[in-house]
């Protein structure tokens, strides 16, 4: 296991302690690597016990990883969870509690591209989609590409109401758009 004293991430305060709840996490983060899809963590206080830290400690350490994604409740437990399947292929994943606001609001895609750095300017990203929040969110950030999805619940109208600048009948087309643009010369 990991040890909880040593520097385990970046922004460790200039005194070099790690907040107890994040030594806690970065711990469980093995375990729920071990218990795999579906395993069942084992109570709060047998955590506490484990990792000789008050349950409030392990309490803060379950809801990052719950925001995160990691773990879901599940009646009076704690369930290890990969629902996407996305922890190894994706760069970043957010969700609103990340980010500060969800949907319509720009604070997600606008977090994304700060936390990624994956352009210069948040005119050079592209948002997809498949709800009208989904647009909104994609023009209120100032992204040059806001893709509307049909795979979802809304047609084309009420995409392109909202602010889609293409819809896609599937986000796989979403490349194609892309290297389009570029090849005009646009920089996205």
């Amino acid at each position: 296991m990991t040890d909880p004293r040593a520097p385990i991430r970046s922004g460790v305060p200039e005194h070099g302690r790690v907040p107890k709840y994040y030594a806690v996490k970065t711990r469980l983060e093995s375990v729920l690597d071990e218990l795999g899809e579906g395993g069942l963590l084992p109570t709060e206080r047998e955590l506490a016990a484990t990792f000789e830290v008050a349950r409030e400690t392990v309490r803060q350490a379950l809801r990052e990883l719950l925001i995160q994604g990691r773990v879901r409740r599940k009646g009076r437990g704690t369930v290890v969870v990969d629902a996407l399947g996305w922890r190894d292929i994706a760069d970043l994943t957010l969700c609103p509690a990340d980010a500060g606001r969800g949907r319509p609001f720009p604070d997600l895609v606008l977090a994304a591209l700060l936390r990624t750095g994956a352009a210069d300017d948040v005119r050079e990203i592209a948002v997809a989609g498949d709800t009208p929040y989904d647009m909104l969110c994609g023009r209120r950030s100032g992204a040059a590409v806001v893709a509307g999805v049909l795979t979802g619940a809304h047609d084309e109208p009420a995409l392109c109401e909202a602010g889609a600048t293409h819809v896609l009948a599937t986000v796989a087309e979403l490349p194609d758009v892309l290297a389009g643009l570029a090849g005009a010369g646009t920089r996205r």
